[in-house]
C-alpha cells in the first residue's frame, strides 16, 4: 500500500491507509508499511488525519465501513465486497467532501459507545480516544492544543521544546512535550490524569502547575483546589491502561462499579441489585462481552443472572445449600 507519488498522489494514498486503518487492527507487516510512509514525508501524516476525521461524521456510510483500529463493538460478518466498498467509501467521501471535512490541524474527533479510536496527529503524535469521548485538536499558529470535552484519550507525544502538547479539560490543562499520559473526565466535575511515561504539569489554567513523573496518578475534583496524587506501580499502570486493549481490568471493584465500567462500552446494560450491588470481582474482561462477564460471576459469586428486554440483571442466587463467599 505505499506510496510516494509515483502511483497517486498523498491524499488517495491517504484515503487507503485510513480505510485499512478502519477495518481493524494492522497486521506486523502493515504496520511496518504505515510507518515507513509516515516516516516518508512530511506531508504523510497531516494527509492521513484528514482522511481519518472524514471516517468519523459520515455516520451515513458507518454501517459499510468496519470497527476502528481498536473497537470493542461486538464483531460483524463482513462479505469481501463490503470489505471493498469500506475503500471506495472512504475515497469517494475524502475526494467530494474534502473542503467540508476538517483541516488537519483544526479537527474535531467524536467516538460512539464501544469505539476506541486511535488517531495519529500531524506532529507525528498519537491521540488514542476511548469509549463515547469526544475532542478538538487545534495546531493552528504554531500551538499543539487539544480539549478534551468528554471521555478520555490516551497521548503519545512527539517531542518538541518549541510547542509544548496541551490538553485542557473544563479549567485545567495538562502540559506536555515528550511524554505519554492519559487524561479522562470520569464525571462532569473530575478529572484523572495518568503518566505512562516522561513528565507533565497539571494545573488550572491561571494558577501554579504541579508536575507528574512517570507512574503518577492525579485524581482531582474541580471544585477543589489540591489535586490527591498517587504513586501506581507496573501492574497498575497497566491495568488502568487496558481499555487500549479492549479490556476492563476489574481488581477489586463492586459489582455496582463493574456493571458500570461495562455500561459505558455496551447498549446491552447490566443492572446490578442492591443485595450483590457491593461484592467485590477481580479479573480482566473483554470489554465488548458483557453476558460473558455476568455467566463469570454467575458461577464464581452465587449470583443468578436474569435476561430481560433491556439487558441484565445480577441478583442474589436463591441457595437450597450454604452459598461460597462473596470473593473470588
Amino acid at each position: 500500500m505505499e506510496n510516494d507519488g509515483k502511483y497517486g498522489d498523498i491524499d488517495e494514498e491517504a484515503a487507503r491507509w485510513a480505510a485499512r486503518i478502519d477495518r481493524g487492527p494492522l497486521n506486523q507487516t502493515e504496520e511496518r508499511a504505515l510507518d515507513r510512509w509516515l516516516s516518508g514525508n512530511s506531508r504523510h501524516q497531516g494527509a492521513l488525519v484528514r482522511a481519518q476525521a472524514l471516517l468519523v461524521p459520515c455516520e451515513s456510510v458507518d454501517r459499510y465501513i468496519s470497527p476502528d483500529v481498536v473497537s470493542t463493538r461486538s464483531p460483524r460478518a463482513k462479505s469481501p465486497w463490503l470489505t471493498g466498498l469500506a475503500g471506495l467509501v472512504a475515497a469517494f467521501v475524502f475526494a467530494f467532501m474534502l473542503l467540508q471535512s476538517p483541516s488537519a490541524d483544526d479537527a474535531a474527533f467524536q467516538t460512539a459507545r464501544g469505539e476506541v479510536r486511535r488517531v495519529p496527529l500531524e506532529d507525528g503524535s498519537v491521540m488514542t480516544l476511548n469509549t463515547a469521548s469526544k475532542a478538538d485538536v487545534d495546531f493552528r499558529n504554531g500551538q499543539r492544543s487539544i480539549h478534551l470535552i468528554s471521555g478520555e484519550g490516551f497521548f503519545e507525544v512527539a517531542h518538541d521544546a518549541a510547542r509544548p502538547f496541551v490538553v485542557s479539560a473544563d479549567d485545567y490543562t495538562v502540559k506536555a512535550i515528550g511524554t505519554a499520559f492519559v487524561v479522562r473526565k470520569p464525571t462532569e466535575h473530575s478529572l484523572l490524569v495518568v503518566v505512562q511515561e516522561g513528565i507533565v504539569e497539571i494545573g488550572r489554567k491561571n494558577g501554579d502547575p504541579l508536575r507528574l513523573e512517570a507512574g503518577a496518578m492525579a485524581e482531582v475534583n474541580l471544585r477543589d483546589l489540591a489535586p490527591r496524587i498517587t504513586t501506581l506501580d507496573g501492574e497498575q499502570l497497566t491495568q488502568e491502561l487496558a481499555w487500549r486493549e479492549g479490556k476492563i481490568a476489574l481488581t477489586g471493584e463492586t459489582l455496582e462499579a463493574a456493571a458500570a465500567a461495562f455500561n459505558r462500552y455496551n447498549n446491552i446494560a447490566i443492572e446490578v441489585t442492591p443485595e450483590v450491588a457491593q461484592r467485590e470481582v477481580v479479573g480482566w474482561y473483554s470489554a465488548n462481552d458483557p453476558v460473558g462477564f455476568a455467566k463469570v460471576v454467575a458461577e464464581t459469586m452465587d449470583v443468578d443472572i436474569e435476561i430481560t428486554a433491556h439487558g441484565i440483571i445480577l441478583k442474589p442466587l436463591a441457595c437450597s445449600e450454604p452459598c461460597k463467599d462473596d470473593r473470588f
